[in-house]
């Protein structure tokens, strides 16, 4: 989950993220969490991957929140949009353009919640972080980091990149916990996260790491449609 906080004011902008940080917290809720200061930055950091749910003050320069909502709405009917004013002049504006919430300075933590909350049941999602045991210690491991997962030895390494992590758990179990249609078992040794997968090519996803991924010889067609169908979905939003 992508969650985009555009505020003008530096200070307000850095409170309203430590709210919802503290918020996604409290309920072990995994979010990737991105700020600007105007709407055209966030405009053009929509091009490239957009957000599932928007924090937008309605008095920005430049492009007010009202319009940026208006762009945003005619890209993406499904996000959420949570308008942040210091009055109510407005709110009929905002709910004209599909706003989920109004929030109304100063709020207080429970009027944020509310509002994340109506946000989540509006895209539908719940992504949590993995709670695993590494180095006989709980970690959460947000699987939106993962590039790809191998077992070895009943042990499963969580590859992020140049990161690695290691969990004394099988791959079976590591599978269930993460229930997710990015991740992919196409060997009994590997999970893939199709977010990562460049291409699939010879028997191999060729991951974003650089990394081959072998798959099931007798389930390479099945694998090459579920990563194909992934992708197009992917493309047209």
């Amino acid at each position: 989950m992508r969650i985009a906080i555009c505020e003008g004011d530096k200070t307000e902008r850095g409170q309203i993220v430590a709210h919802i940080q503290q918020e996604l917290a409290s309920k072990n809720i995994a979010a990737e969490i991105c700020s600007y200061e105007s709407g055209e930055i966030l405009l053009s950091s929509v091009k490239q991957k957009p957000f599932d749910i928007y924090f937008l003050n309605v008095l920005l320069s430049g492009l007010n929140g009202i319009d940026v909502a208006r762009i945003l709405r005619r890209q993406d009917k499904r996000a959420a949009i949570v308008f942040v004013a210091s009055g109510k002049e407005y709110c009929m504006e905002g709910f004209e353009v599909g706003a989920t919430h109004y929030l109304l300075k100063p709020y207080s933590q429970d009027i944020l919640q509310e509002a994340l909350m109506r946000s989540f049941r509006q895209v539908g999602t719940s992504i949590k972080y993995l709670e695993l045991i590494v180095n006989r210690k709980k970690q959460r491991i947000l699987p939106s980091k993962i590039y790809w997962i191998e077992s070895l030895d009943k042990v499963c390494h969580l590859h992020m990149g140049v990161d690695e992590v290691c969990s004394y758990i099988r791959l079976s179990q590591m599978e269930q916990m993460l229930g997710d249609s990015r991740f992919l078992r196409c060997h009994r040794s590997f999970i893939v996260n199709l977010d990562y997968v460049d291409r699939m090519a010879d028997g191999f996803f060729c991951m974003a790491d650089g990394m081959y991924i072998p798959v099931r010889q007798k389930e390479r067609v099945y694998f090459r449609k579920i990563y194909e169908d992934y992708f197009l979905k992917k493309m047209s939003g």
